[in-house]
Formats: structure tokens, C-alpha cells, sequence
């Protein structure tokens, strides 16, 4: 089994639908970490997600 790290503003954005460009790029995040599937990317997004 896999193990994925996602920040946790992914989850938030997820759960609240503040913004839901970013809501619906964070649910496509998770199901894809749900099936398995990998996705490389840097700290950039996140970081972006933070400000």
C-alpha cells in the first residue's frame, strides 16, 4: 500500500469549497491518491495555496 503526503490546505480547500477551481483540483488530487495513483509535484502549489 502506498503512502501519499498531502498538506493539509489541500483537505480544506476540499471541505470547504472556498474556492472551487482549487476545491475541484484538490477532490482530482484525492481520488487520484485513492486509486493509487502518484503525482510528483513540488512545494510551489502548496505554497501558493498558503498565501
Amino acid at each position: 500500500m502506498a503512502s501519499f503526503f498531502v498538506d493539509t490546505n489541500v483537505f480544506l480547500r476540499f471541505l470547504t469549497n472556498d474556492d472551487p477551481a482549487k476545491a475541484k483540483r484538490a477532490e482530482t488530487l484525492l481520488l487520484r491518491a485513492a486509486t493509487g495513483v502518484s503525482q510528483n509535484h513540488d512545494c510551489a502549489p502548496v505554497e501558493m495555496w498558503m498565501i
